[in-house]
């Protein structure tokens, strides 16, 4: 094989590799909600399949490709070198991001951007707005956290044994979607809890000042929240979606 040609199969391997590794990569991305997802819903496949279908779809149209470009005989295309990228590919750009977004690094940003994605779909597909609509019989407002993606409100009902934190894109949605959770007063002493789980991080919390309501203030944690009624008495709430009222 002459330099001329050589060079010529290492380009077209090298431009056949960026162009699918960012196919397979936005197809990833994209579907980020259910990747590696083994629940199935009461059916059959599990979420995570449609990721799986569509990288496979996508490798079955790189290797036709292959084919084609290697029939292209002015080109003279090693065949075997760029059926082993087609093949290796997306195995190797799936279990990498695998790697990430489920036992990795990358997990917290999935879980966000889980969220992300099930609001736009949810808006995009005009859902009612019930979720709303059940807000208004709880009126008490705690806070409001803002980061890059979407907002996140905290209500409280009445009585004071739950709470309720939902997520929207923009302040103007009127669509609450996905990231509507309920966390329920929790009944285990809170002495014991508190000597149960020394994890709790003093230094990453958030305290919002009440007065109101028959509040004092709510004590916010990465998975509790602690709230001081008038009396001094407190009552706390497991949820583990307290955590985005501390992305700041």
């Amino acid at each position: 094989m002459t330099k001329r040609k050589w060079l010529i199969n290492v380009l077209i391997d090298f431009a056949f590799i960026i162009l699918f590794f960012i196919i397979y990569q936005i197809s990833i991305l994209r579907n980020l909600d259910v990747f590696g997802a083994t629940e199935t819903g009461g059916v059959i496949v599990p979420y995570g399949a449609r990721v799986q279908g569509k990288i496979f779809l996508w490798a079955i149209v790189s290797i036709i490709i292959v084919f084609i470009i290697w029939r292209i005989k002015k080109l003279n295309i090693k065949l075997i070198p760029l059926l082993l990228i087609a093949i290796i590919l997306p195995i190797m750009v799936y279990r990498v991001n695998h790697h990430i977004f489920i036992n990795g690094s990358g997990t917290a940003y999935k879980e966000k951007q889980t969220i992300v994605i099930n609001l736009k779909d949810r808006e995009k597909r005009s859902y009612d707005n019930r979720h709303i609509e059940d807000l208004k019989k709880y009126p008490i407002f705690v806070e409001e956290q803002k980061n890059k993606d979407f907002y996140t409100y905290l209500y409280i009902n009445e009585s004071l044994d739950d709470m309720y934190l939902f997520m929207k894109l923009s302040p103007d949605s009127k669509l609450s979607g996905n990231g509507y959770f309920i966390c329920h007063q929790f009944m285990q002493p809170l002495e014991e809890y508190l000597a149960d789980n020394k994890e709790l991080n003093y230094n990453e919390r958030k305290v919002v000042s009440i007065n109101n309501y028959g509040i004092r203030n709510i004590e916010i944690y990465n998975n509790c929240a602690i709230l001081t009624k008038e009396d001094f008495s407190k009552a706390y709430f497991r949820c583990d979606d307290y955590k985005w009222l501390l992305d700041t």
